[in-house]
Parts: C-alpha cells; sequence; structure tokens
C-alpha cells in the first residue's frame, strides 16, 4: 500500500476558483446580505403563488357546488333578493311591453287586466325584498 502524501496530484481534476484581489470583505458581506434578502423574496413569492392557487381552487369548488342555476343567481342570504329582483325586471320588462301594445295595436289585445295583475306582482315583489332586508 502506497503512502498517500506521495502520490502525484492532477491538476485538471480540480480547477482552481480564482480569487479576485479587487473584491473587499465588505463587498463579500453586502453580497451574502443581498442574497439572503433574494432568497426570502423568492420564498414570498411561492408562498403567495400557494395561496393564490388555493384561493382559485376555493373559488371553483363554490362554482361546482352552486351549479349552472347558482352561477346565474347566486346563492346563500343573497339568492332570494336576486330571485325577486328577476321576478321585477322581468314583470317590469312585461308592463312596457303591455303599454307599447297599447299604443300601437289597442284593439289586437286587451293589456289592462294584464297590467293590473303585473301591478300586484310588483309590489309584492317589491316588499318581499325590501322586507327581508331588514332581517
Amino acid at each position: 500500500m502506497e503512502n498517500l502524501t506521495n502520490l502525484p496530484i492532477e491538476s485538471n481534476v480540480e480547477p482552481e476558483t480564482p480569487i479576485n484581489p479587487d473584491v473587499t470583505g465588505e463587498q463579500e458581506q453586502a453580497f451574502a446580505i443581498e442574497s439572503k434578502q433574494n432568497f426570502e423574496l423568492e420564498k414570498q413569492k411561492i408562498e403567495l403563488k400557494r395561496q393564490y392557487q388555493e384561493q382559485n381552487n376555493g373559488l371553483a369548488n363554490k362554482d361546482k357546488d352552486l351549479g349552472w342555476f347558482g352561477k346565474a343567481l347566486g346563492g346563500g342570504d343573497n339568492l332570494s333578493n336576486n330571485i325577486g329582483g328577476l321576478v321585477l325586471f322581468t314583470c317590469l320588462i312585461i308592463v312596457l311591453i303591455t303599454l307599447f301594445l297599447d299604443v300601437y295595436a289597442p284593439k289586437i289585445l286587451e293589456t289592462t287586466k294584464t297590467r293590473e295583475l303585473l301591478f300586484g306582482v310588483i309590489m309584492t315583489t317589491l316588499g318581499f325584498i325590501f322586507g327581508s332586508s331588514k332581517k
């Protein structure tokens, strides 16, 4: 067995890292601090991306839970008010159509009774919407 101290060292196996004589200890310290800050920023970015993905997954799951009806009208506490608003909007559109028919085609349809019924539905819906907001 040979003595390890007598073995030749090959110069091409491990290259020698050049030492820059222009770099001071303060510059190395500043570089180390800046590198640590960059590392911390990257960690924060990764954490924010993870939180963003978790939130988006939660919204996607909520959309799946609501279904197509829930997506259109909402869910939870707002559902009844949203349906009331949809009924109110539809009734107002029908009232406008009946007024248009009275002006331009008065002899085709009698729309007075229809409007009376719609005004009743509109008032009931308004009472429901404003009454349910008091709870």
